[in-house]
């Protein structure tokens, strides 16, 4: 299977007034989602789109719990995967 060349984790999210940026560990700006204040339209309400923003930069955390799953190597444990699951999933809901 080959792998994919995503841009580097972790990726965090910078916040202006009506964008939410998702930036990857070198600078690039990987995802930008805007938002409306009042009206849920052609962009979703700031809460969603927050949301949308912290579930992608989830995702490099997220591959790599699924990458160790299932390219088990002896190493690790149910409970790492438990505790590195449990991360991404904090992370994407805004916990961490």
């Amino acid at each position: 299977m080959r792998r994919a060349k995503h841009s580097p984790g972790p990726w965090s999210i910078r916040a202006t007034d009506t964008l939410f940026t998702v930036i990857a560990a070198d600078g690039v700006e990987v995802v930008k989602t805007s938002w409306q204040p009042h009206i849920r339209g052609r962009y979703p309400l700031k809460d969603e789109a927050l949301a949308n923003a912290r579930l992608a930069g989830a995702a490099p955390d997220m591959l790599a719990v699924l990458r160790a799953l299932v390219g088990d190597d002896g190493r690790t444990t149910t409970a790492m995967l438990q505790k590195a699951a449990a991360t991404a999933i904090a992370k994407a809901e805004g916990r961490s």
